[in-house]
């Protein structure tokens, strides 16, 4: 069985859930007779990390020209979607199955004959589209790809009931596949610990819109002012203007920090947070959830969305619109040791019910009921 996946995640970024998503099911079909994924993709910026999974993409470098590296970006992604389109109209492949929504590939699904696999992330934007940029067109092209789709993978049951309520796709066209999120060979970095602050509380990702970190730090604040030890550290890349005028306003320059941290070094960042707080108003998963617990990091989480699916009794919940809750349920776990040390228990236990091979294992299914209809 070959399916063909389009160039989009693997030119567009080297980080994320839908990159990990698609990398792990494809490192896992290169040991399967069944499976054979071919990736119409000819340009990327991660080269080594293709390379990992055995592909031997042209790489584009980033020119210190802004001028330049424009014009190189604008090359590679024309040739990568030309590259897709050929692929598309050929014959040599079973399934196609994009790696996300997209217009310049629509037309040509219309016309071929190829079996269609789509995988919904999220429905953030059907949710929230006032957190959505204006004319952003992904809900009318994923409402269209489903639609023409021969089967729909979701990665929770809460996307599944979110596509069938907001997009009327028939439940049995959809099946549920839940990501994993341990890490896999975790590597521990001594002197990144070292230079990382004593005691902090951990916040990963995005920090805009949905994610809800604005309002998470006014319940925090309060907790950063009362214990002098206690630090903020967020990942995700450098605060904005209006973060850095928020934390000014509380007089906490010094007790927050946001860094651009790379995966693998991410489970040094959960390894030494006293406590992982994931506030955002809505999640298609929640990798960070797994990533956390098989660090034994210890959780507070929304209680919205995916999260207390993929959580389960490992977590600490909370209504992520009260600044009183969202601290409540941080202190129960940064001054109680005992139950503490419970919640990191139980979520080594939750981490390990989840895995990449189960996702690989219903996804295959998935792609047999096509082919077998």
């Amino acid at each position: 069985m070959k399916v063909l996946l389009d160039y989009f995640i693997f030119d567009a970024a080297a980080i994320g859930g839908v990159y990990r998503y698609f990398r792990n099911l494809i490192s896992r079909s290169q040991t399967s007779p069944q499976l054979e994924y071919q990736i119409a993709c000819l340009f990327g910026e991660h080269p080594e990390d293709w390379k990992a999974l055995g592909l031997k993409p042209k790489p584009f470098h980033n020119l210190s020209s802004p001028i330049l590296h424009k014009a190189s970006t604008a090359f590679s992604r024309g040739s990568n979607i030309l590259y897709s389109l050929l692929r598309m109209s050929g014959s040599n492949y079973d399934i196609f199955h994009p790696t996300y929504y997209s217009l310049y590939y629509q037309q040509v699904v219309d016309r071929i004959r190829k079996p269609l696999a789509v995988t919904v992330y999220d429905m953030i934007h059907e949710r929230y589209p006032e957190y959505m940029k204006k004319g952003n067109t992904t809900p009318q092209k994923k409402k269209l790809l489903c639609e023409r789709a021969d089967v729909v993978f979701a990665i929770s049951e809460h996307t599944k009931k979110d596509i069938v309520e907001m997009l009327n796709i028939p439940p049995d066209k959809i099946r549920v596949t839940p990501l994993s999120g341990g890490f896999e060979n975790p590597r521990y970095n001594a002197s990144l610990a070292a230079q990382l602050p004593k005691k902090y509380i951990l916040y990963v990702g995005g920090r805009s819109g949905y994610k809800n970190f604005c309002l998470f730090f006014r319940a925090i604040a309060p907790l950063l002012k009362q214990d002098p030890e206690l630090t903020l550290v967020c990942t995700g890349g450098g605060f904005n203007p209006g973060e850095r005028e928020l934390i000014k306003s509380y007089a906490l320059e010094g007790k927050a920090f946001a860094y651009f941290v790379l995966d693998q070094d991410m489970h040094t960042y959960y390894k030494c947070a006293e406590l992982f707080v994931f506030p955002s108003l809505y999640e298609g998963f929640g990798i960070p959830l797994l990533e956390a617990f098989s660090s034994g990091c210890p959780v507070a989480a929304s209680n919205t969305s995916s999260l207390p699916e993929v959580g389960g009794n490992a977590a600490v919940y909370f209504d992520p619109k009260s600044e009183s809750n969202i601290a409540s349920a941080m202190q129960s776990i940064l001054y109680n040791p005992d139950f503490k040390s419970e919640l990191i228990q139980a979520g080594l236990k939750r981490a390990g019910q989840f895995s990449w091979d189960k996702t690989m294992e219903i996804t295959l299914e998935g792609y047999r009921s096509i082919l077998s209809r």
